[in-house]
């Protein structure tokens, strides 16, 4: 799992209360570009075939789509891509961060539940 900005510390969080062998590899980022990836990253990946990312910016343009295309460049892209990020103002509503939050489905216990199912 690739992690960027603020919602890097609930999904610590929320996956650390699991046992070392079902806990995904969490990777934070804290800024972009890129210079170049882990070779420890590019080898979880290899490993899961499952490439998950978290961001609370849109699809387009976000870290998802950039970690994407990169790999298919590598010729690595992994079976499976998992992208959790922001839709929008789905019900036309504003509010907190935690409102937002809830509405593009970016709860760090949902997540790592939903990742720990698939």
């Amino acid at each position: 799992m690739v992690v960027i900005g603020p919602l890097a510390g609930g999904l610590l969080s929320a996956a650390s209360g699991l046992s070392q062998a079902s806990r995904p590899d969490l990777w934070l980022l804290s800024e972009l570009p890129l210079p170049a990836l882990p070779e420890a990253l590019l080898e979880s990946i290899r490993r899961s075939q499952h490439l998950v990312v978290v961001e609370e910016h849109t699809a387009a343009g976000g870290l998802g789509q950039i970690l994407s295309c990169w790999l298919a460049s590598m010729e690595l892209a992994p079976r499976r891509f998992s992208h959790y990020c922001a839709r929008g103002y789905v019900s036309g509503l504003y509010g907190s961060q935690r409102f937002h939050r809830a509405e593009s489905g970016l709860e760090p216990d949902a997540i790592v539940a939903s990742i720990c199912k698939e």
